[in-house]
């Protein structure tokens, strides 16, 4: 039997071992079978073995004996729709196994692309210390990692990622080790949190969540940033300095209104917009600022909408008084944008070519808000 060229087994293993949405994104790994694939034949082991490596997902927590579990344990995803590399179900390791793993075998932590940790500590500082020590030697050892993901899901788990962060950069061949991280999602711990910014200048992609911590760590380190998502609202001094190298490279941005109005530098090339507009009694000014501060970005082509909490009566106004030069408006995370609102917002929709909406499916497959969409020349997505 005549064997298949590398690329095409290559793409034989991502067909099968990857699930895909309608848009052609990963949104599941299925390492169960790349194990199995890595054993068809010697042909098949390399580019199976870096289909297993590529993306690993370690969870650490005090609730259960993690070095028990089940490798076809169901995890829940993480809720990054646009992650190049999204977190897997059913993890291939665990911590101790994956670093003996690459003490054995060193070439294998050049496979390892992306890392997402997650800590959730009460009560155990044994095992947080342990945690700590495994994740910031499997860093060390992974050259490799250009998508760095560091989670708290509760508990003491933002004390674990300082910690973590400290025995990161402690020694100079594991801070080395993060120059090139490109894409960085944290939440804030403490004081060794700047220290794990600083050990990787090469970070275009940050998400970052501010609630535990402050954005002054930011004024040193000169990024430029092609995505920024902030989950919380920094001083507007903080903001600034932030933004401060990165006016001219942002291109995605993912943040509240209150800190849409914080953003006084000129954003030229930002084309991709997505805001929660959440809140009590928000104020008809306060709408105004928001849709002025939606309008100053020259290049925005696409807005996602969440929670719009608009006076009564003033969704539809305040969608119509979005920019002309949108190309997609997504409005299905809305809880308040209803089948009435829609069909009186296209209703109202002077005409435009090339304009896309998106609402949320059992809306979508609505009669009447197809006709509608046809009526007013719209793409339903």
């Amino acid at each position: 039997m005549p064997s298949l060229p590398t690329e095409i087994i290559a793409q034989i293993i991502q067909e099968v071992a990857n699930e895909r949405d309608d848009r052609g994104r990963v949104v599941q790994v299925y390492y169960s079978t790349l194990r199995r694939l890595c054993l068809v034949s010697k042909a098949w082991l390399p580019p199976a073995r870096s289909a297993l490596y590529e993306t690993v997902l370690l969870e650490y927590t005090d609730e259960r004996d993690d070095s028990n579990a089940s490798s076809d344990d169901h995890w829940d995803d993480l809720d990054d729709l646009d992650a190049p590399y999204p977190p897997p179900k059913s993890p291939p390791f665990r911590g101790q196994d994956l670093l003996r793993s690459l003490r054995r075998n060193p070439q294998l932590g050049a496979l390892v692309r992306a890392l997402t940790v997650t800590f959730e500590f009460w009560v155990d500082d044994v095992l947080k210390h342990t945690a700590e020590k495994t994740v910031a030697s499997l860093i060390k050892r992974c050259p490799g990692i250009i998508r760095l993901r560091l989670k708290s899901a509760g508990g003491l788990g933002a004390t674990a990622l300082d910690d973590l962060a400290h025995w990161l950069v402690l020694r100079t061949p594991s801070r080395a080790m993060l120059r090139q991280v490109e894409d960085l999602e944290m939440v804030w711990g403490d004081e060794g949190c700047p220290a794990l910014l600083a050990a990787a200048p090469q970070i275009r992609k940050l998400a970052f969540d501010y609630d535990r911590g402050s954005f002054s760590i930011f004024r040193s380190l000169p990024f430029r940033l092609t995505h920024l998502k902030l989950h919380g609202t920094p001083p507007d001094k903080d903001l600034v300095q932030l933004l401060k190298y990165s006016s001219a490279t942002l291109r995605i941005l993912d943040v509240d209104h209150r800190t849409l109005l914080g953003i006084s530098a000129p954003l030229p090339l930002l084309s991709s917009l997505k805001l929660d507009i959440r809140g009590w009694a928000i104020e008809r000014e306060i709408v105004d600022q928001i849709i002025a501060a939606i309008a100053h970005f020259p290049s925005l082509q696409f807005l996602h909408l969440r929670h719009l909490s608009v006076p009564v009566g003033g969704v539809v106004p305040f969608l119509l008084s979005l920019p002309i030069t949108l190309l997609v408006l997504n409005i299905s995370d809305c809880d308040d944008v209803d089948t009435e609102v829609v069909l009186q917002y296209l209703k109202e929709l002077s005409p435009r070519h090339g304009f896309a909406l998106v609402v949320e499916h059992e809306m979508k497959s609505g009669r009447e808000i197809q006709e509608a969409c046809s009526r007013a020349g719209v793409s339903l997505l």
